[in-house]
């Protein structure tokens, strides 16, 4: 059997569940690594595991996800200043 895709993953009821519980718990980005943001907290868009779930972080538990706007969250994954930033600030490990 194939590996399950990520978007049939997110289209799970639990997963939206996690992912409603992380934005609601966290209405503002807990990041503040994109400038903008940085100056000007933003409103969290996506919910982001803190320990990647392929490194033994829990996809569902509410303690492993943070609330970050999207360009946080793209600087998380895509920059490595912002991957510095992000476990310096324990949002990323």
């Amino acid at each position: 059997m194939a590996a399950e895709s990520a978007k049939r993953r997110r289209e799970r009821p639990a997963y939206t569940a996690w992912r409603l519980a992380v934005l609601k718990r966290d209405l503002w980005c807990q990041g503040r690594i994109e400038v903008e943001c940085a100056r000007k907290q933003r409103v969290s868009t996506v919910a982001h595991h803190i320990l990647p779930v392929g490194k033994g972080g829990r996809r569902y538990d509410l303690a492993n996800g943070v609330g970050l706007c999207w360009d946080c969250h793209y600087l998380v994954h895509q920059d490595a200043r912002g991957q510095a930033l992000a476990k310096e600030r324990g949002i990323l490990k």
